[in-house]
């Protein structure tokens, strides 16, 4: 373990670490991930042992109250023992924090690209989500269903953003996320596997959600909030479902939808 004590705006890793909170390309180029908040530090050691991911840090800031919080973190966790820690200054630390009230520890996480994905496998795919709230929101649905891995299409919002993060709750440390998927591909694949393919829509010849015939192992599309699912989902879907609504509305938030479809499917098999 390695302990270090950082005051200054200025220095090289404090600078890098901005870098990742303003520029999500270069974050995503790295594999990296900051993930704000007990709660989240917690998940992050918890699961370190899934080779998910790397810590590279445990930061905090320089204050009284977070070192007893890590020295109750250190009697509970054993890994956190063998953690670097990056200690900062209090107006340091809030620079690099993204939440409105300063969160009470951080870790920096180095994603690990090891895990395939897996077309014989239940998988929720996100078609075009862009709101990085319901694409956190979409994932910590999977982790709740126990599916085990969700893909998204180039047009998602990233799951490791801050906002995501915070929707999803940890539960991007639980799933297998594969980002930037080539959607025509994977539905080549699943098909090959013969996994139904269910896609929500509204275009003609969709069927109620509780009138399709489900399978223990099959794919959830979930599409874009204004323009919904797209043509390649349409065109290799082999289900389209409706959720049958009253009082005049025809269409529900996403993640409203998406858990749903999966508590109906998960009650139906």
């Amino acid at each position: 373990m390695n302990d270090v004590v950082i005051t200054s705006r200025s220095n090289p890793w404090v600078q890098q670490c901005l870098r990742y909170q303003t520029k999500p390309a270069e974050r995503k180029a790295a594999g990296m991930a900051w993930l704000e908040g007990e709660h989240l530090v917690i998940e992050a050691i918890k699961q370190i042992s899934s080779k998910k991911y790397d810590i590279d840090a445990l930061v905090l800031p320089n204050t009284g109250i977070a070192h007893a919080l890590y020295k109750r973190l250190s009697s509970q966790y054993a890994a956190v023992n063998s953690l670097n820690v990056v200690w900062l200054g209090e107006s340091v630390f809030k620079l690099l924090c993204t939440m409105d009230s300063m969160p009470s520890a951080c870790v920096l996480v180095r994603l690990q690209a090891t895990a395939q994905a897996r077309y014989t496998d239940t998988t929720v795919v996100l078609d075009g989500i862009q709101d990085p709230g319901n694409v956190g929101t979409l994932i910590r649905l999977c982790a709740a269903f126990a599916v085990p891995q969700v893909m998204l299409s180039a047009g998602c919002a990233s799951a490791w953003s801050a906002k995501a993060l915070r929707a999803g709750q940890g539960a991007q440390l639980l799933v297998n996320v594969f980002e930037d998927v080539d959607l025509s591909a994977a539905y080549s694949e699943f098909s090959q596997h013969q996994l139904p393919i269910a896609a929500t829509s509204l275009a003609t010849g969709s069927v109620p959600l509780n009138e399709m015939s489900s399978a223990s192992q099959m794919v959830w599309v979930f599409g874009n909030e204004g323009q919904g699912v797209g043509t390649d989902t349409q065109n290799a879907a082999t289900h389209l479902v409706h959720i049958p609504m009253q009082g005049g509305f025809e269409s529900l938030n996403v993640g409203t939808a998406a858990a749903i479809c999966l508590w109906q499917w998960q009650n139906s098999i």
